[in-house]
């Protein structure tokens, strides 16, 4: 597969502000897209009203309270972006498991679902041999309200694709005991009707900020409820 994307040059301030950062290890590693990103109260270059107003590493505690999470969200990023960065970005801090949330923008460069698949394989390949007993969570297509913009042909486009990596994500989880799927739209906070859970579609809409991809701070709210609930049991 060729490479698509200026990795060294697209995202190179994202990545150096990720660099500037502490490096704390044998934490539980967010790596992926704007929607890690913008899970902050401030972020240098980005005006407050386009985050969460929450801090991804303060919400996601562990049963007992403690913090055990780093964001490592770069917007923008794809999952060749992911493997690109990953001997500076995450070698480092030595993870003892990794969160890993592509697809938004990768499809908007003409990746497949299977050569996503494939560059996330290397990621994850990477990070077991690094790290013996690494454990992986492999998010679905972030909950949105995005493919209303969309006219029916692309929507339907995306719509596929989505089911196709989630698809994919799921047989590589089952034969791997290291990894496991989470699936946003099986949340029911997502949403505001029991029946609709599920159904991408029908996500509720007071969750997102104007540009109906992004969360807005309750939109944040229920994410860290999910991760909770994901990763540690906690009840939502």
């Amino acid at each position: 597969m060729s490479v698509k994307l200026d990795c060294k040059n697209r995202l190179a301030n994202e990545v150096n502000f990720l660099l500037e950062q502490p490096i704390v290890k044998n934490q539980i590693v967010f790596y992926g897209d704007s929607g890690f990103t913008r899970w902050h109260r401030t972020l240098p270059g980005r005006p407050p009203e386009t985050l969460g107003g929450l801090e991804l590493e303060e919400e996601v505690l562990d049963a007992d309270g403690r913090r055990c999470c780093l964001n490592r969200g770069f917007g923008g990023a794809t999952a060749e972006e992911l493997l690109y960065y990953y001997p500076q970005i995450i070698r480092p801090l030595e993870p003892r498991a990794l969160v890993l949330n592509v697809f938004g923008n990768d499809t908007s460069f003409a990746y497949s679902p299977q050569e996503i698949m494939a560059l996330l394989e290397r990621v994850i390949a990477w990070a077991r041999l690094d790290f013996p007993g690494i454990e992986f969570y492999l998010c679905t297509r972030r909950i949105s309200a995005w493919h209303e913009t969309l006219d029916e042909g692309n929507r339907r486009a995306q719509g596929i694709a989505r089911r196709e990596y989630r698809r994919l994500i799921e047989d590589y989880a089952r034969s791997h005991a290291d990894c496991r799927v989470l699936v946003c739209e099986d949340f029911p906070l997502f949403f505001e009707r029991e029946e609709d859970v599920g159904d991408f579609d029908l996500a509720r809409r007071d969750i997102f900020l104007d540009d109906r991809t992004h969360f807005n701070r309750k939109g944040y709210e229920i994410y860290a409820k999910f991760f909770r609930y994901e990763l540690f049991g906690l009840p939502f």
